[in-house]
């Protein structure tokens, strides 16, 4: 059973719902655990340890995944702006 338990909540992205998915499946974990729910409007990612180490740990891995996709995201947003304003120019 687990003593710790933490909660993150974001909006409903279904790229980000896709990328986290096979973290879920291949949970690998000894110490903690986590569930992911989607609702219309948003995601909330549930990690459960049974240590505040395996929490921490655990929660940095998933933000470290959710910080990756938002960069990856500003990156597709600013290219786009990009290709926009050349065909505008144009």
């Amino acid at each position: 059973m687990h003593n710790y338990k933490t909660t993150i909540t974001v909006k409903l992205d279904l790229n980000l719902y896709t990328a986290l998915l096979p973290e879920l499946e291949n949970n690998k974990w000894e110490r903690s655990s986590y569930t992911i729910e989607k609702s219309e409007k948003e995601m909330k990612i549930t990690i459960a340890a049974d240590d505040i180490t395996a929490l921490r740990a655990s929660f940095n891995n998933i933000t470290k995944l959710i910080a990756v996709h938002d960069k990856m995201q500003n990156l597709e947003e600013k290219s786009l702006k990009k290709r926009r304003n050349k065909k505008i120019k144009k």
